[in-house]
């Protein structure tokens, strides 16, 4: 499953932008817009797999994004909190999967309990919904990226995770980010 999804996510987008590239540059115009996610910022416990694919995505297009200038070819990075699709499903059949077997640390249940219930609560850390609709995804896609002729190169969606991120950020020992995936759980 894990090679699966880095065939996707990752290099299928490495990929297709390597294929694109080359007559952008000719036209010395472009844009390369990717999904990516809040947890290509910060990272969510038990999403290990998925939170790394979504780094890996911002760390190459962050690099390439650079040198691209020099073509007038932007980078947008679109970074959405959850969006209301049914890909949670298998996460979440996964964790209730889990749940089940009977040898898992109890701790690792008190937190996927924990985990399961913010994921199915549908709330942020203010107590708001933490999904956004894909018509917004597409609506932030067309104003951010493709309507600004000098876009920048990310799009945070999940204004709610601000605080976290930013903290995160700031933070260059990894401390912040990983008491505050402790207090969620």
């Amino acid at each position: 499953m894990m090679e699966k999804m880095f065939k996707v996510n990752v290099f299928g987008a490495i990929r297709l932008t390597q294929a694109v590239l080359p007559q952008m540059k000719r036209r010395k115009a472009g844009k390369v817009i990717v999904i990516s996610s809040i947890v290509g910022r910060t990272a969510w416990p038990y999403f290990e797999v998925y939170s790394s694919n979504k780094f890996a995505l911002e760390g190459y297009f962050e690099a390439l994004a650079a040198g691209l200038r020099a073509f007038n070819i932007r980078v947008c990075l679109v970074e959405p909190g959850g969006v209301k699709t049914h890909l949670l499903r298998e996460p979440v059949k996964s964790v209730e999967h889990l749940l089940q077997d009977g040898s898992i640390e109890e701790n690792d249940r008190r937190q996927l309990v924990r985990l399961m219930g913010i994921i199915v609560a549908d709330k942020g850390p203010t107590g708001g919904p933490t999904r956004v609709t894909s018509d917004a995804v597409a609506e932030a896609i067309m104003t951010r990226c493709i309507d600004l002729e000098k876009s920048v190169l990310r799009h945070f969606l999940a204004e709610e995770f601000y605080e976290n991120v930013q903290a995160g950020l700031a933070d260059m020992t990894g401390e912040k980010a990983v008491a505050s995936s402790q207090r969620m759980l």
